[in-house]
């Protein structure tokens, strides 16, 4: 099964299998270790879809924190930081 996210035109591939418990288990197989489960085929699918959220949240904060560089003053003022926190990043404690 493919998914595509029309805004973007990404399209990540979800295997979707039915475990040994009955319950349906669902992996993204673009993101190592991105999966979940549902009692269906449907369930299962959207319950994938906010792993994958949280998933590339934390990867983008992960890319973030290893790629920040020292910037250079422009102009002389205050300096300000502040901290994007998406609801998909405060799910998983980030």
């Amino acid at each position: 099964m493919k998914v595509t996210h029309n805004q973007s035109g990404l399209t990540l591939r979800i295997n979707i299998c039915k475990g040994h418990d009955g319950k349906f288990v669902a992996e993204c197989l673009d993101i190592p270790g991105c999966m979940s489960q549902g009692i269906d085929e449907q369930e299962a699918l959207k319950n994938v879809s906010d792993a994958i959220k949280a998933c590339l949240g934390v990867m983008l904060e992960d890319f973030i924190q290893k790629n920040r560089k020292p910037v250079e003053e422009t102009c002389e003022g205050k300096r300000q930081q502040f901290r994007v926190v998406s609801p998909e990043l405060e799910l998983v404690g980030a």
